[in-house]
């Protein structure tokens, strides 16, 4: 399996950020937001339990 850019997600909010690692999801990295360069991203791997997590927060 080839590894790229879709094997990773995004998140642009640092409240789930912080939300996803308390569920123990492990921050891949954390980069300068090229558009707003005052802000963070937050890298993690993909997955079908991420996605989850992140619909259960998003409904909250």
């Amino acid at each position: 399996m080839n590894k790229n850019k879709t094997d990773n997600k995004i998140i642009f909010n640092q409240a789930l950020a912080g939300y996803l690692m308390m569920q123990g999801f492990i921050l891949k990295k954390m980069e300068r937001n090229e558009k707003c360069p005052d802000k963070n991203v937050f890298i993690f791997r993909q997955s079908e339990n991420l996605e989850k997590t992140i619909k259960q927060y998003l409904s909250k």
